[in-house]
């Protein structure tokens, strides 16, 4: 097979002459050594791959152990969104198969001659380059991360997990700790603390004295357990200012595969956890006065009032993040959520801004910017992707919107918004699947996710499963409008036109300008039969005209 081809499965393409991966055209972030194991498991798609053989051709002349070639499998998985196998098939204690349809385009022209020649040693004296730079990073960020004059910063440190019963699962319960680092670097709010530091408290320790040396607000530690063919794992959620558990949870599995496990449990984990920690971070700052919080402290302000999914809790999100953008014009986290509560004002009847075109340009604005200032922050290209959404650029939301779950697969919000994004292009089936993933994230799920839920549902037909989803939709957020129209559209379509009045009544009283015009300008679906359906079910429920 020519080196040179290009390597296409479902959205994605695989450059093998230039070394890049592509989703829908978009450049995709592997390490060389994880790229290299794609490239081996797709040119060899269809046949077992075994681990030796893999070893031996992506490490030659090294000895690995079966940790780092995991790592690159778990690195592959995560870009790829490939929780349920769909591309790479492990063949427990063997090896792998990728199972995707692989296609083959015309031979790319080879990589400039400049890029492809170098004097001997060059590639020995980048790599050097290269760790004298992680080195100094790692120096900073050790100095930064131990600074005591910002208490309050969310900082979490993860402790190497114990290695509980008979057999010893050190290599195990390493890599677990490893996986959640990972997992929790993905979070740009997020700082955790380096493993060649926090791995130095192997035995038992006091918590607090951990939090002081080394600058973290939060401790996570675990246990790892194998008996009888199931392993037992326990994570907790520690706060170094108290000591006190915050939070905890054991996952109890069959062992099968235990490096799936390890994939599992870190991705389950990892968003439960630092959602816990956002939220309890916004509580020990919340007694502070606004004037003296930086723009770090006022975002995480600002997040809380934004999930509330209140007018209030959005007006009072849009003054902190004025005072944060003041403060630090280039800290993308601001203009991200800035970017997204200009959207929610869009899209939600609090105001005259509902539908009102300037300010969905700014909230584009705001996210282009976030994107500029920080390409690597998955929630600002999660806040662009939406952008682009209601501007019905359909295949641009889409592209930012993958792109933002490859950089986090763990991240709840751009999963609620990619739901959203596949409902309005039709694919229904696959907008539940991703609010149901959003919801297994994140403990804090907003009221909305229910409301959308139910929505799909009602396009599909589904009547029966959208009403339990609406009305708690309504429990959690009885000011939120969506709930009592997926209500009234589940309840004239079940044959009980007096609850689908009522709820149409309190629709009313909620946003007494609700029409079926207003509900279908701006348009809400990219293709006329999903219009025609939106229309149709907003009629039967009796909307106004």
């Amino acid at each position: 097979m020519d080196s040179n081809q290009v390597l296409r499965f479902d959205r994605f393409t695989l450059d093998r002459a230039r070394g890049r991966l592509r989703a829908d055209g978009v450049d995709v972030e592997l390490r060389p050594k994880s790229f290299e194991v794609l490239r081996q498991l797709v040119e060899n798609a269809g046949r077992l791959v075994s681990k030796d053989e893999l070893a031996r051709v992506v490490w030659p002349h090294v000895v690995v152990t079966d940790d780092s070639l995991v790592q690159c499998i778990s690195d592959v998985r995560k870009v790829l969104c490939d929780d349920g196998q769909r591309f790479i098939k492990t063949v427990p204690r063997r090896g792998y198969v990728f199972v995707a349809d692989v296609g083959v385009d015309a031979a790319a022209p080879p990589p400039a001659a400049h890029g492809n020649r170098r004097r001997p040693g060059a590639r020995a004296v980048g790599w050097a380059l290269a760790l004298v730079m992680v080195a100094a990073l790692s120096v900073w960020a050790f100095i930064w991360h131990t600074d005591r004059s910002n208490p309050q910063r969310l900082t979490i440190a993860v402790l190497p997990f114990a290695s509980i019963g008979p057999t010893n699962d050190r290599h195990f319960s390493d890599g677990l700790a490893e996986d959640v680092i990972t997992a929790i670097s993905r979070f740009r709010d997020v700082t955790v603390i380096a493993r060649n530091s926090s791995f130095r408290y192997r035995d038992d320790v006091d918590i607090t004295k951990v939090g002081s040396e080394l600058g973290a607000a939060f401790v996570i530690k675990g246990s790892v357990g194998r008996d009888e063919g199931r392993v037992r794992i326990n994570v907790q959620l520690l706060d170094t200012g108290s000591g006190a558990t915050r939070w905890a949870e054991r996952y109890d599995r069959p062992l099968g595969s235990v490096f799936e496990l390890q994939d599992e449990v870190a991705d389950q984990v990892v968003s439960k956890l630092v959602g816990h920690a956002r939220h309890l971070t916004v509580e020990r700052i919340r007694t502070r006065h606004p004037k003296t919080l930086e723009a770090y402290e006022l975002v995480l302000r600002a997040r809380q009032g934004f999930i509330a999914f209140s007018r209030q809790g959005a007006i009072d999100a849009h003054t902190l993040l004025q005072q944060a953008t003041a403060i630090d014009p280039d800290y993308a986290p601001a203009w991200e959520l800035l970017a997204r509560v200009l959207l929610r004002f869009y899209i939600v009847p609090y105001d005259d801004r509902q539908f009102s075109a300037p300010v969905l340009a700014d909230a584009h604005q705001a996210a282009l910017k976030a994107v500029a200032l920080d390409p690597d922050f998955s929630l600002a290209h999660g806040a662009l992707g939406y952008a682009q959404l209601w501007l019905q650029q359909y295949d641009a939301s889409l592209a930012s919107l993958r792109h933002a779950i490859a950089l986090n697969p763990n991240d709840a919000d751009t999963f609620r918004n990619y739901g959203d994004a596949l409902g309005k292009v039709g694919d229904h089936k696959a907008s539940i699947e991703a609010f149901e993933r959003s919801r297994r994230l994140d403990p804090f799920s907003p009221p909305i996710v229910f409301g959308l839920m139910a929505r799909a549902h009602n396009m599909l037909g589904e009547h029966d499963r959208a009403l339990p989803l609406a009305r708690e939709c309504a429990e959690r957020a009885p000011g939120l409008p969506i709930c009592f129209m997926m209500i009234a559209v589940a309840m004239a379509r079940l044959g009980q036109p007096d609850e689908a009045q009522a709820a149409v009544r309190r629709l009313l009283e909620l946003d007494p300008r609700t029409s079926i015009r207003r509900l279908t300008q701006p348009k809400r679906f990219r293709f006329e039969a999903d219009d025609a359906v939106w229309v149709e079910q907003l009629r039967a429920a009796g909307i106004p005209e």
